[in-house]
């Protein structure tokens, strides 16, 4: 195995910390109904269908691996990953793989389903790290299947000791229901119920929505509306001005997002409208910049909102890095 830098791995984790323990979205309540949701494994079939259709993404494969055939559980029990933390591979057999210096495991369920649009089942899988220290580091990876050869293609830190309830795919986005560290939370024991979608484009794992699932009315909404925030990214440094631009998947009725600008210790810094180009019901496009000066070295969120009359439709989030 490839050595891997110690600083990188807790910049990695520093980042991924920091974004969990971050304020949450706006007090608003939630009335939008959830269809049930059906865990995905190799032997059940695809929930039906209920949202409106996602706006079409182009996908890469950012790697093949020797392993051949149709992807399925199995397949992917024993199928060669690229941890990109780590700067290392790992071959499970029967789920698992260990030597001197990791051990790994492959969290159940797998969810399948067509992330790229090419009527070919791919997945999506929830890999465990664990470097013989105190943390295990959860991993989001895409698979794809590229003419019968299945491809790692995406790739994303879930964070450190999180509890996985159910993963699965809809409209080509991966679907993750997940505990995770609140505000108050050690390490040790998140209790901190939330629900993520991502998408994969070009080869990479974008997180296109999240919300806090912290009232019986918050575990009652629908899918939230992908946003997905183009630039800037998580890691990138805050510069005045600030340029944003991404997308959603559905313009709402009023066309506009809220967006919110936030320090370490939960302090709202800004806050403004976010005007939105397309039609609603459609797809839509968003790009706008503004100024935040005097902010003390560290991490800042910037959070986009999509919410009107007290329901959340919607959440997205970047963490930047202030010089």
């Amino acid at each position: 195995m490839k050595r891997f830098s110690i600083f990188c791995i807790l910049v990695v984790l520093f980042i991924t910390q920091t974004a969990c323990n971050f304020p949450t979205t706006r007090p608003i309540q939630v009335t939008m109904p959830l269809p049930i949701a059906t865990t995905v494994t190799a032997e059940t079939p695809l929930p039906v269908d209920t949202m409106s259709p996602e706006p079409t993404f182009t996908t890469q494969a950012a790697a093949e691996t020797p392993s051949s055939g149709q992807i399925n559980l199995e397949l992917l029990k024993n199928f060669t990953y690229w941890v990109e933390d780590f700067n290392t591979q790992v071959t499970l057999k029967d789920g698992a793989f260990s030597d001197s210096q990791i051990r790994s495991q492959l969290i159940e369920p797998a969810a399948l389903g067509d992330l790229n649009s090419d009527g070919q089942t791919d997945a999506a899988v929830i890999l465990t790290i664990d470097p013989s220290g105190s943390g295990t580091f959860y991993y989001l990876i895409a698979v794809l299947d590229q003419n019968g050869t299945p491809a790692q293609a995406g790739f994303s830190s879930i964070g450190d000791r999180q509890g996985i309830n159910n993963l699965e795919i809809v409209n080509s986005r991966i679907i993750l229901d997940f505990i995770t560290q609140g505000l108050s939370d050690p390490l040790c024991c998140p209790s901190e119920h939330r629900l993520r979608s991502y998408l994969l484009e070009n080869g990479a794992l974008y997180l296109a929505s999240e919300q806090i699932l912290d009232s019986p009315e918050a575990q009652a909404t629908a899918l939230p509306n992908a946003i997905l925030i183009d630039q800037p990214v998580t890691g990138d440094p805050l510069t005045t001005p600030l340029q944003v631009r991404g997308r959603v998947s559905q313009v709402p009725p009023e066309k506009k997002l809220a967006y919110y600008v936030t320090d370490f210790n939960a302090t709202l810094l800004m806050q403004g409208e976010v005007p939105l180009e397309g039609e609603p019901g459609g797809t839509g496009t968003f790009a706008f910049e503004f100024n935040l000066d005097a902010v003390s070295p560290g991490l800042v969120q910037l959070e986009l909102v999509d919410s009107a009359n007290g329901i959340l439709r919607g959440r997205s989030f970047v963490v930047l890095v202030v010089p």
